[in-house]
């Protein structure tokens, strides 16, 4: 049977995705954005048809921010999955860096 690794951690927030021992942790991401063209999206939350319900790759919780590289996530521009779309020019930014944004 497969097992969660230990120590996963996330590119973009740098957070150990496999901090997830105590069911009432949403380990999230902390980058609530993701560049595509120079242009800053919010990126989409996770919603499982049950509150209580995880991401089956990254592990976070129902309304929680998909780490970086979920195959779950879906791209805020063309609605695919985030990691294998054809939008060019993805960028996750630093925290606390600003430009324009475009709501979902």
């Amino acid at each position: 049977m497969w097992t969660w690794p230990q120590h996963h951690i996330c590119e973009a927030c740098h957070q150990d995705m496999a901090d997830h021992e105590n069911d009432d942790d949403n380990v999230t991401c902390l980058m609530p954005v993701v560049e595509i063209n120079r242009v800053q999206y919010r990126r989409q939350r996770y919603h499982f048809g049950e509150e209580d319900g995880r991401c089956h790759d990254c592990r976070i919780k129902h309304g929680g921010i998909h780490h970086m590289g979920c195959d779950v996530e879906k791209c805020p521009v063309c609605d695919d999955q985030l990691i294998s779309c054809d939008c060019k020019h993805k960028e996750f930014p630093a925290l606390g860096t600003r430009r324009r944004r475009k709501k979902n």
